[in-house]
């Protein structure tokens, strides 16, 4: 339980890290050229995707029965949350912005982690009852 939510804290200050660089838009164009734009915003599907499922993990490893999608749920609110206070931070660092579509793009990382995470579980009791038909008909 505890390992999980370590996790959780070092994505979080991983992503605050990020965000608290100065001009760090104008640091990856060296790296990334006219693919800027693009690596920028993969990183927030990817930093928001990972949060999600690391949160929703760690929500559900606390012992208490909750059940699933207000697990889900919780985790995508804390995301959203996390997000737009990271934008306002931003607001503070020189040569960033707050960016309201920066915020979306993380809601869609973390929209897209839950979608996935809603299909595994559904192809997992899919296959569930599959097994179950083929042990009930003997083959």
């Amino acid at each position: 339980m505890y390992l999980s939510w370590l996790l959780v804290m070092v994505l979080l200050t991983i992503i605050f890290c990020f965000s608290a660089q100065a001009y760090s838009s104008q640091i990856t164009a060296r790296y990334f050229g006219a693919l800027n734009s693009v690596a920028r915003k993969l990183a927030h599907l990817i930093e928001y995707g990972s949060l999600f499922s690391l949160l929703r993990f760690a929500l559900s490893s606390t012992g208490r029965p909750v059940q699933a999608h207000r697990l889900a749920l919780l985790s995508f609110s804390l995301c959203l949350l996390y997000a737009v206070s990271d934008e306002l931070h931003q607001a503070l660092v020189p040569g960033r912005t707050p960016s309201v579509a920066d915020v979306l793009w993380d809601a869609s990382g973390a929209l897209i982690a839950w979608l996935l995470w809603q299909a595994w579980c559904w192809w997992k009791s899919v296959r569930a009852r599959q097994e179950i038909d083929r042990r009930a008909g003997g083959g």
